[in-house]
């Protein structure tokens, strides 16, 4: 939200993140299946990075 209202993505989208990318495929130029992709794949990718993260935490415990 706050980068849209911001810059719009800025000089050649240069400041466009994944999920605003996604959001103007969606809801901007219509394609809806790829911009669903791209957010199963940035689930995928938090979920990762959340695993390696919870794992390193646990070491730690110990």
């Amino acid at each position: 939200g706050l980068v849209y209202v911001l810059t719009e993505g800025g000089p050649g989208g240069k400041t466009m993140v994944p999920a605003l990318f996604a959001y103007n495929e969606g809801f901007k130029y219509g394609h809806f299946g790829y911009a669903a992709a791209m957010g199963n794949v940035m689930v995928i990718v938090v979920l990762a990075l959340l695993y390696i993260y919870l794992r390193q935490g646990r070491r730690g415990v110990e």
